[in-house]
């Protein structure tokens, strides 16, 4: 996995990976003295004896990422082995025997909560243009990796410039994607509140006709005692009608404090600020 690609790299020498075992590895040499040294594994379900869950949210874990990000990346260039690679990608294939250029960068959306993307840009050295998906592939195969002069200025200006198309791209994609989610919630209440006012509306319309017809036989009453039990049916059912008509008041109030919540977290969502950070720039060849 990734997760476990970038561990081996940040924990160089102060671990042993077995080439046997693809989802554990022996902690020789903690970089923290909280962290403990023994076998971490990523396996959830088939954990042997003493072995240690290695997760992203793990105190090891967090350690690795961290080192990571603030990791140097200056410019080199790196050689993707397709050869070692069990699976099947034909388009990746396709790019061997070439070269080309890489950028990679990180885009942070921040409105309500902070969303990140890593944005792939690239393309070969005769001027093909490779996906997104394609560069991000590159990264399971084996590479080597050796130094490299710095990016033509040309070079840099193309990259430069497909990145801010990327990126473009993909801040419209999650407005839309945010845009669509909101629209949903919209019209699940409106469905809600026209069931709600459907089901009240009958309830009046039950009431009122219970209401004539007790009025009727208020009026056709022929002695005092139908008369006062005729007045009574009537009464209650006049509170039975203005409770009828609250609830259809109360759900529409309800409602709109519902709405005015949605319409709230939409703004709230909405972009504020957005930071570009190019995390580095690569050469990379396919063999």
């Amino acid at each position: 996995s990734r997760f476990l690609a970038l561990t081996r790299q940040m924990l160089g020498d102060r671990a042993r990976f077995d080439a046997t075992e693809h989802r554990a590895f022996t902690l020789v040499s903690p970089p923290k003295g909280t962290i403990a040294a023994g076998v971490y594994s990523l396996n959830r379900n088939d954990m042997k004896p003493g072995e240690l869950a290695y997760r992203p949210n793990c105190e090891l874990g967090e350690w690795a990422v961290a080192a990571a990000k603030a990791s140097d990346t200056p410019m080199a260039e790196v050689t993707f082995d397709i050869s070692g690679y069990g699976g099947k990608m034909s388009t990746i294939e396709a790019l061997k025997g070439k070269d080309g250029w890489l950028r990679l960068d990180k885009m942070t959306v921040n409105a309500l909560d902070a969303d990140g993307f890593l944005l792939f840009t690239g393309f070969a050295s005769d001027g093909t243009m490779v996906s997104p998906d394609d560069l991000e592939r590159l990264f399971k195969l084996d590479q080597t990796v050796a130094e490299s002069g710095p990016v033509p200025v040309e070079t840099a200006e193309k990259l430069a410039a497909n990145a801010k198309l990327l990126a473009q791209s993909a801040l419209q994609k999650n407005m839309e994607a945010n845009n669509a989610i909101f629209k949903e919630r919209l019209v699940q209440l409106d469905r809600w509140v026209d069931d709600q006012v459907s089901v009240a509306e009958h309830a009046l319309a039950v009431v009122k006709d219970e209401l004539r017809a007790a009025r009727h036989e208020q009026d056709v009453a022929s002695n005092q005692d139908e008369l006062a039990a005729a007045a009574a049916k009537v009464e209650a059912l006049e509170r039975k009608r203005r409770k009828a008509r609250q609830k259809i008041d109360e759900v529409e109030e309800k409602a709109a404090q519902d709405r005015g919540k949605i319409l709230a977290a939409l703004k709230q969502k909405m972009v504020q600020s957005v930071k570009n950070e190019t995390l580095f720039t690569i050469r990379w060849r396919v063999k």
